[in-house]
């Protein structure tokens, strides 16, 4: 809706270049969702936990999980450098993408 009313296709059109620029300006990539899940992901996020090596942070261990290792496959499958997160498990993280703990930093 625009102004209270239904948006017309030039009013969508508007919208659609504004996000398209949007992206542009942030850098950000649009990745097939078909590329990233492909039928490998499963044992990737496998690798991904057994190569990581428990990381000591304050007196507990940290190592990268279930969840974690998706967050991580997905990252690598679309060629980040980097993964910024608030999770200190994601220290142990090991391969092409690094992690970037907002806490170390902030």
């Amino acid at each position: 809706m625009v102004n209270g009313a239904n948006a017309s296709k030039k009013d969508l059109e508007v919208l659609i270049d504004k996000l398209d620029r949007l992206i542009e300006d942030y850098g950000i990539e649009e990745v097939a969702a078909d590329y990233l899940l492909g039928q490998t992901w499963i044992d990737d996020c496998e690798e991904v936990v057994t190569q990581c090596q428990p990381t000591l942070v304050k007196n507990d261990w940290k190592t990268i999980k279930g969840a974690d290792a998706i967050h991580a496959v997905v990252a690598d499958r679309a060629r980040t450098q980097q993964l910024a997160t608030l999770d200190n498990g994601f220290k142990s993280l090991r391969g092409s993408v690094s992690p970037f703990v907002l806490w170390d930093v902030y």
